[in-house]
């Protein structure tokens, strides 16, 4: 994997300057078309706070981003700090270690915020083979989350993924009959 033409930061929301949230709007309309009218209302792909955004640029140009966000989580008897994160590679650029990178930094960040589990959704079969080599294990529970537009509770479509920072946790996850991790999707 060579990133040396490629610059990466991450950026809070509120520190993103304007050419670099319409360059982020630009490239997630373009990759997910049918996600326009959220991209729109919210300037971003995401609803959910507090989050992070980390800008892989070439040139000055973002051909790849990546959400970084947390909460807690009540499950049973218990809190987990549950940290998400998304991954979206401009087509003319992946296959180049870009997904990978957006991946390993966010197991980075959320191991440096002392987070009990990293989640990540998909359907898409290269990521689901980059979260697999990383270390990544599927859930198998059912997840749902009340949807941030429309408040109905909603079940997770596509495949869970979570990165586990405290052993046994994924075990007794998928012992639970449901999760609910609050406000989605994420």
């Amino acid at each position: 994997m060579n990133l040396k033409q490629f610059s990466i930061s991450l950026k809070e929301d509120k520190k993103l300057s304007k050419k670099e949230k319409t360059q982020m709007h630009g490239l997630l309309v373009k990759m997910y078309p049918a996600f326009k009218s959220l991209f729109d209302k919210h300037g971003y792909y995401s609803t959910v706070r507090p989050q992070r955004n980390f800008l892989i640029k070439r040139d000055e140009m973002l051909v790849a981003t990546g959400k970084f966000l947390w909460r807690k989580v009540r499950l049973k008897n218990k809190t987990i700090k549950l940290f998400a994160f998304g991954m979206v590679v401009a087509k003319e650029y992946q296959n180049q270690g870009l997904g990978t990178k957006l991946a390993q930094l966010s197991i980075e960040n959320a191991r440096k915020r002392k987070a009990d589990i990293l989640y990540g959704s998909t359907s898409n079969p290269k990521v689901k083979k980059i979260l697999t080599k990383l270390g990544f294990q599927r859930l198998t529970a059912p997840v749902f989350y009340k949807d941030i537009t429309t408040k109905e509770i909603n079940k997770e479509r596509e495949f869970v993924y979570v990165f586990e920072f405290r052993q046994g946790l994924l075990e007794e996850l998928n012992a639970l009959p449901r999760i609910y991790i609050g406000l989605g999707p994420i």
